[in-house]
């Protein structure tokens, strides 16, 4: 199982959904991925792999990704002397140099990843992919790592401290940048046809990426994410 009790600063620790309509959300994710909601907290069995939090009237519901860091504020001073914009300093959220949310955290995170039901992947779509990498590698110290996801274009691995934690897409048609959960799932046809059946669409794929399968999907409330069906790191 992927249990986590500490994340080593730079890695992806932590996830929620931001919405102003929780019940919608708790039952598409809950049918999806199994998850059970306690109060804010989405869990899978006994641990905490998401939040799914509610505000009056978000621009749009979305997911934030955070990333675990030794001190939040010392990064978003680094942050933005890179370019980045802070959107709420108590929150730790940032936007970078392109537009795309993010967070930061510590310590803590989801108690559990890369298992089915779980995060496994944050991918960044971006119009400039170069830029993002120079970006990401000096603000956290990442390796990025040049890559061919097939369908979805030439893009890059992410490494922290030298283990997979992320990928960096290029955007099609004009999208605007931003950091998109990926969920493990199994089967991916099964999941698929469920997330049809729940109100959502599938964007794109099944196709073999790494050692498995991935789809781009939208959730019933018109939310970006992706599914994975394949090895996942302990």
């Amino acid at each position: 199982m992927g249990i986590r009790t500490t994340y080593t600063p730079g890695t992806f620790s932590w996830i929620d959904l931001t919405t102003n309509d929780t019940t919608r959300a708790q039952a598409f994710y809950g049918s999806l991925l199994g998850w059970s909601t306690d109060g804010a907290i989405a869990r899978l069995g006994d641990d905490a792999v998401a939040g799914i939090t509610t505000r009056p009237a978000p621009p749009t519901p979305h997911w934030r990704s955070y990333v675990s860091v030794a001190d939040v504020e010392a990064t978003m001073v680094r942050a933005q002397a890179l370019g980045a914009t802070v959107v709420d300093r108590r929150l730790g959220l940032l936007r970078d140099p392109q537009g795309a949310l993010l967070g930061l955290r510590q310590p803590g995170g989801a108690d559990r990843v890369n298992d089915p039901g779980c995060l496994c992947m944050n991918e960044l779509v971006a119009p400039d992919l170069p830029a993002a990498r120079r970006f990401y590698e000096q603000l956290f110290g990442w390796t990025t790592a040049d890559v061919d996801f097939g369908l979805l274009g030439a893009g890059a691995f992410v490494l922290n401290d030298g283990r997979p934690n992320g990928s960096m897409l290029p955007a099609r048609n004009g999208d605007a940048a931003y950091w998109r959960a990926c969920f493990t799932v199994e089967p991916m046809a099964a999941a698929l046809e469920r997330v049809t059946e729940l109100g959502g669409a599938v964007i794109s794929g099944p196709g073999e990426i790494g050692d498995g399968s991935h789809a781009v999907v939208r959730d019933a409330q018109g939310i970006v994410i992706s599914l994975f069906d394949g090895d996942t790191d302990d």
